[in-house]
């Protein structure tokens, strides 16, 4: 009902726009029918005519013509004459079953709660012979979807979106990743022109979940295990850039800034306009203490990515390194307008403000980093710039608030 008006049904002057206020009068026009899927959406209207939606004339268009009630519009639109006669032969409990897969794969429950997502339901279905007509659509749409969903996170990663790369550490999602693929992969069938580069993808988000325990655990082997992986996604496509940069960053994790380096110069080649490997190599000379080089692959990441939150920090710590605060500063501080919640510059400007002295302001900007997240540890105990920081009766009161078990 309430996607029905959305789409267009609520629009009463025929302007292609929906108000709040027809999308309200729409709504009470309407006789609301049981809920048949577990969640509940409450409008909240200030009385206000907004406009909230445009019209999509193409699906209103469809909206019209289906209308015997046999499915919910969304499902409607999700469905074509085919199957709108078959299911018009079946009982009330296949199409039930059916409607939840639709509206599972809308929802993004591909695999999860095991019990009612689209996965188990695209079995159920397949078990009924008087649905065998459509199997081969129920199957490529559960393939898609599971191959969209991990490509939409890629493509995020690849644009050097930053909300994407700290998601990547924290989304329970991403533990999914290599199930999707690979149950995408056995849908489509190993002869499927897409199965290599579906495994290539699983074997890439495998190693990248490893890298990210073994972080976390400090573990190595865990690390060496990433890089087999990444390894082995790379012998089905060698010029797969994404993979040779994050065996650059697998390499950094080890300590091995040589194969580092090579590893963030091929990516860059690779995919000369993409910003992540410059920014990566900014890092890397910077370690190196190659300020030079560094300078010149951060000035290239800002360049091909200007909203690259990561380069313009990194960047901002080699003018630290070269003692050139001032520009130092406004780099961290232009990182933290493009992105308040980038806890690393807030940690970089208390370090800022302790090799100049002030060391209420550094600690003031500690605060913030472990507000917004920084929870680096051995940075915040080892790093040299805090050691005087480290010395203020307030230090361990902070420290204790945000680390208890330390």
């Amino acid at each position: 009902m309430l996607l029905d008006g959305l789409l267009g049904m609520a629009d009463r002057n025929g302007n292609e726009v929906v108000t709040m206020r027809e999308l309200v009068h729409f709504i009470n026009k309407q006789k609301a029918a049981p809920e048949t899927w577990p969640t509940q959406l409450s409008i909240n209207y200030d009385g206000k005519d907004k406009v909230i939606s445009k019209v999509d004339k193409a699906a209103l268009a469809k909206l019209r013509l289906l209308r015997d009630g046999m499915f919910p519009s969304i499902v409607h639109l999700e469905t074509s004459e085919i199957e709108d006669d078959l299911f018009k032969k079946l009982g009330d409990h296949e199409r039930q079953l059916y409607q939840d897969f639709v509206i599972a794969i809308k929802l993004g429950r591909l695999l999860e709660p095991a019990s009612h997502c689209a996965a188990s339901l695209y079995d159920s279905l397949t078990q009924i012979p008087g649905l065998s007509p459509i199997f081969g659509n129920m199957r490529r749409n559960l393939a898609a979807a599971l191959q969209d969903e991990v490509q939409q996170a890629l493509n995020a990663y690849l644009r050097s979106d930053i909300r994407e790369i700290e998601r990547r550490k924290n989304d329970k999602r991403y533990r999914l990743y290599p199930r999707y693929l690979e149950l995408a992969g056995a849908l489509l069938g190993e002869k499927h022109y897409l199965h290599p580069l579906l495994m290539l993808k699983k074997l890439y988000f495998q190693g990248l979940l490893h890298r990210f325990e073994g972080e976390q655990q400090k573990d190595t082997s865990l690390l060496m295990l990433a890089l087999e992986n990444q390894q082995l996604s790379l012998a089905i496509e060698p010029e797969a850039a994404f993979v040779v940069n994050e065996m650059g960053v697998i390499y950094s994790r080890l300590g091995q800034l040589e194969q580092s380096l090579e590893q963030f110069q091929l990516a860059a080649a690779q995919a000369p306009n993409w910003s992540m490997p410059q920014s990566n190599l900014c890092h890397s000379f910077r370690l190196a203490g190659d300020y030079d080089n560094a300078l010149i692959h951060g000035d290239l990441a800002i360049q091909f990515s200007p909203g690259n939150v990561m380069a313009i920090n990194n960047l901002g710590l080699v003018r630290l390194e070269m003692g050139q605060t001032l520009e130092a500063e406004g780099l961290f501080v232009h990182a933290i307008s493009m992105d308040s919640n980038y806890p690393e510059s807030y940690f970089n400007l208390a370090l800022l403000k302790a090799s100049q002295g002030q060391h209420e302001i550094s600690l003031e900007w500690l605060r913030q980093s472990l507000q917004k997240g920084f929870d680096d540890w051995e940075s915040i105990t080892f790093e040299k710039k805090l050691v005087e920081v480290r010395q203020m009766p307030t230090f361990a009161d902070l420290i204790r608030s945000y680390f208890p078990d330390k």
